[in-house]
């Protein structure tokens, strides 16, 4: 049954997750630099504006926390024939996305400290956040699924 209510929650996790990609981070406003801080990338829109150091920051883990986020919700979708590993799985989800949050606040941070600017916060880290609700809710409708089906058994 994959038209459960459970499987409307991991794909909006999965889109919320998704529109990460289209939105700003963080940004850093100072009098020397600017600079945004995407999924993807760290991009420096003043043109010469050189800044030492942030060449050997790599937002490649940021990137590969959010692909599996993604990943591994849509595998979850599909073991629902198999309620106690879907379970497993969204945990797995819930815990690569506090993983990826953590680490967006952590290079915000290391950036902000590189180039002494504090980071103002932009929509797509208040939206890294709202996928943690999904799975939550998620989790909570396979386990009454699951004492159901249990209930169910017992009856027999």
């Amino acid at each position: 049954m994959i038209q459960r209510i459970q499987t409307l929650f991991l794909l909006l996790a999965i889109a919320a997750t998704g529109s990460i990609f289209f939105l700003p981070l963080v940004s850093y406003y100072g009098l020397e630099h600017i600079l945004m801080l995407d999924i993807t990338k760290i991009t420096n829109p003043v043109p010469g504006d050189v800044i030492p150091g942030l060449d050997k920051i790599s937002v490649l883990p940021l990137f590969i926390a959010y692909i599996l986020v993604i990943v591994i919700a849509l595998v979850a979708i599909f073991l629902y024939k198999n309620r106690p590993i879907q379970y497993r799985v969204v945990a797995v989800a819930m815990l690569v996305n506090i993983l990826l949050v953590a680490g967006i606040f952590y290079y915000a941070d290391k950036i902000g400290k590189m180039i002494n600017v504090a980071p103002a916060y932009g929509a797509g880290v208040y939206l890294a956040i709202v996928p943690l609700i999904f799975f939550v809710l998620a989790q909570r409708y396979i386990r009454r699924d699951e004492k159901l089906v249990r209930s169910a058994d017992r009856l027999r």
